[in-house]
Order: structure tokens, then C-alpha cells, then sequence
């Protein structure tokens, strides 16, 4: 069981089960969301993810749908981008998520200033849909 929260706690949730991809993302959109040089996403299967506190205000995008909260208005997750799956800042975690990241994505648009010097996989763009969707028995 993982909890996390938006940053003033408003809204916070809840995900029963394991994280299916850790990853960091380097697009600029959300490095735009997040003020960061880029994020760490988690995917989870959508039925694990629920929100036990507040309500998180849906935000339409090009990249599909972001729920941030309605008070500091913190980007707390995302769905409709893969179907099933719900895709979340690991910084909202609220315990270590007790590993690693598997990859890194959209690295052609990182920011100039990152070196990515961890040795773990690297995408142009965004990666294989296997790679973030979470699949009853690996389906």
C-alpha cells in the first residue's frame, strides 16, 4: 500500500498495490507542470489508485488529463493517456517507494542542463506502451 498527497494535503490518496513502472520523464510539458528540470511518474493499474481525501479538479490537455488540487493546485494524477492505467508524481509519495526507476523518456527534450549519467534505458520520445500500462497477467 503507497499514500501520497497534493503539497498543502488537501487532497490525498491512496494505491493499493505495487507500482508498475517508475520513470522519468523529460518533456517539456511536464517539466511546465512541475517547475522541474523533469518529473518521476509512477503507473499504476487504475483500479489501485483512489483518492481518500478532497477532490481534485480535472485539467484537459494535449497529453490527456491531469487532476490537480483545487487549493495549491498540485499536479496529484493523470488518466485517459493509456487506458487502465493512471499515471502519478512520485513526489507526492508520501513513503519511499521502496525502488528505483526503470527508464527515462522524451529525452530529446530534455532540458540543456541534465546530464542523464544512471545508465538506465533512454526513449527519444515517449516509450512502448509495455512499458507504463499496466496489463492483467502480462496480456
Amino acid at each position: 500500500m503507497h499514500t501520497g498527497q497534493c503539497f498543502c494535503g488537501e487532497v490525498k490518496y491512496e494505491i493499493d498495490g505495487e507500482l508498475f513502472a517508475m520513470y522519468c520523464c523529460h518533456c517539456s510539458n511536464c517539466r511546465k507542470m512541475c517547475g522541474a528540470a523533469f518529473t518521476t511518474n509512477g503507473s499504476v493499474e487504475a483500479r489501485a489508485f483512489r483518492i481518500t481525501h478532497g477532490r481534485a479538479i480535472a485539467l484537459s490537455l494535449r497529453m490527456g488529463t491531469r487532476y490537480i488540487c483545487g487549493e495549491c493546485h498540485s499536479w496529484v494524477y493523470a488518466d485517459g493517456t493509456y487506458e487502465g492505467t493512471v499515471l502519478f508524481p512520485c513526489g507526492t509519495l508520501n513513503e519511499p517507494p521502496g525502488r528505483g526507476i526503470d527508464f527515462h523518456c522524451n529525452v530529446e527534450f530534455k532540458a540543456a542542463w541534465v546530464e542523464i549519467t544512471d545508465g538506465k534505458e533512454q526513449y527519444p520520445g515517449f516509450p512502448p506502451e509495455e512499458r507504463l500500462i499496466w496489463r492483467p497477467n502480462g496480456d
